[in-house]
């Protein structure tokens, strides 16, 4: 369990909605030399036979635009925590092309991690079940409530727009923290103790489907404020568990939830083709509206998802992990789609 942290935090990270409305403050135009330096890479990669899966970062030179990517990571790690890169090549290249020169910039912002049981390098965040909520949140389309990934920075490309929905929004962790300390102070011991959390049938084979420990919402250390939260997983484990989350706790969740949606803290954005968010999964928190895909294929949502483990050492509880291992073990005998007993639309906010 990680004390409670009871001090006000002053971050580049701790910012409010309405202080990036306009978007300039975190949007990143790419220009000629960025896309040059990306379609050369990619040009290599194909002469020289490699795919999406064998590609890796020594494979893919961005030597000319390394000082850029650089100065890109500080501001995801250091500073604000998000960048929305706008630009990114799409136009006359096929979704394979994309995926390698998404992945080769990925390579220096980090290491790729498997991001569920198929063992996708990359995630098509896409409509592959509806509204079903037995399905994985990056391949069904119903609206979510703001949360953390199982990773240290998280990049989605916008490849397609649905005509209906799909608005990107961001909010601080930081910032709720702060939030949170001046309005209803009693309520962080419920979410710097945490909860446990069910594992959506992603448990590696012996794993219960339920943490054995209690996973902290927020957590500090060394004045470093972090947040592991899917709320979803959370109701799911009690409803698996057979408990009830007590009164208090509940209610430390349904504020946390609605300072989320607050339009003054949170950044709403609509990822256009060729935006590409990167965002530190630990300083910020993240959604997306309910959408609905056209009869089309044009008109059909995509996103390409990357979750990246990254060598910075940022000071955090030792407890924030759900699974054994960083990212999601690919397993054979598995796809997306939960089959156990807990009921996964518990709790709908």
């Amino acid at each position: 369990m990680t004390e409670a942290y009871r001090q006000h935090v002053a971050h580049p990270s701790a910012w409010r909605g309405s202080d990036l409305a306009s978007g300039d403050d975190v949007i990143v135009t790419l220009t000629a030399a960025h896309v040059d330096a990306l379609d050369a890479a990619l040009q290599h990669v194909t002469a020289s036979g490699l795919t999406l899966d064998t590609v890796e970062r020594a494979d893919f030179d961005l030597t000319a635009i390394a000082d850029d990517i650089a100065e890109i990571e500080r501001e995801i790690l250091h500073g604000r925590g998000i960048v929305i890169l706008r630009g990114f090549p799409i136009d006359g290249y096929s979704l394979e092309d994309i995926e390698i020169m998404y992945w080769g910039l990925g390579c220096y912002l980090g290491v790729g991690e498997s991001q569920s049981t198929l063992g996708d390098r990359i995630g098509r965040v896409e409509d592959v079940s509806g509204k079903d909520r037995n399905q994985r949140a990056y391949r069904n389309s119903v609206e979510l409530l703001m949360h953390t990934d199982l990773t240290d920075i998280i990049g989605m490309l916008s490849v397609r727009k649905a005509p209906v929905g799909g608005l990107s929004s961001y909010v601080s962790v930081a910032t709720l923290h702060n939030e949170i300390l001046t309005n209803k102070p009693e309520y962080l011991e419920s979410l710097y103790r945490g909860f446990r959390y069910h594992r959506f049938g992603s448990e590696a084979p012996g794993q219960d489907p339920v943490t054995e420990h209690e996973v902290p919402v927020l957590s500090e250390k060394d004045g470093v404020v972090s947040a592991r939260y899917v709320p979803d997983y959370i109701y799911m484990a009690y409803d698996e568990l057979g408990e009830p989350i007590p009164e208090r706790d509940m209610a430390a969740l349904d504020y946390l939830n609605a300072l989320t949606r607050d339009p003054d803290l949170r950044f709403d954005v609509m990822l256009e083709p060729g935006d590409l968010s990167l965002i530190n999964n630990y300083a910020i928190m993240h959604t997306r509206s309910a959408f609905d895909d056209g009869p089309t294929p044009q008109e059909k949502r995509l996103l390409l998802r990357l979750w990246l483990s990254n060598e910075y050492e940022r000071p955090m509880a030792d407890v924030l992990d759900i699974f054994a291992e960083r990212g999601i073990s690919p397993q054979d005998d598995k796809d997306t789609y939960y089959t156990g007993r807990a009921n996964a639309s518990a709790h709908q906010d």
